[in-house]
């Protein structure tokens, strides 16, 4: 009977060791898919600000803020004209307009500034009260004041 039982404790101390090794390897291939995913976005994105940000500057998390940094200085004189026209507008409104503006995947923006969907959501109806227009128009008003149609 107490063979049974070591026997049993030895299964679920195994079980246990394989669960944990499975998820940090897990934790691990996350972070491999967001800094994959980050490259992705930087080479395969035609705006300037891809194109000049090299990869190792956001491959890491802790230089995504320097990448983003680096964006909003690219539009310096646009991100002065917001802040005159638009008074209300946050530093993170800011950021959020910007890369809109630039085209970028909802989850590219969630990636670069470390946000989660319902903040993200949240951030938008928030611009646009600000902006005073439709949510649903954000995405265009923003593309058209970074990067207008000829």
């Amino acid at each position: 009977m107490s063979f049974l039982i070591s026997f049993w404790i030895v299964v679920v101390l195994g079980l246990c060791i394989i669960v944990i090794v499975l998820s940090i390897q897990n934790a691990d291939l996350k972070q491999q898919l967001s800094d994959m995913r980050i490259r992705e976005l930087m080479y395969n994105r035609d705006s300037k600000f891809m194109q000049s940000v090299l990869a190792d500057q956001v491959t890491h998390q802790t230089n995504r803020p320097q990448a983003v940094e680096h964006l909003m200085s690219s539009h310096k004189t646009k991100i002065e004209s917001l802040r005159k026209q638009y008074p209300a507008l946050t530093e993170a409104d800011i950021q959020v307009l910007v890369l809109l503006g630039m085209r970028i995947e909802t989850q590219d923006i969630l990636m670069l500034l470390d946000m989660s969907k319902r903040t993200y959501y949240k951030r938008r109806q928030t611009i646009a009260g600000r902006m005073n227009i439709a949510t649903a128009a954000l995405e265009e008003t923003a593309q058209s004041m970074f990067y207008p149609k000829y």
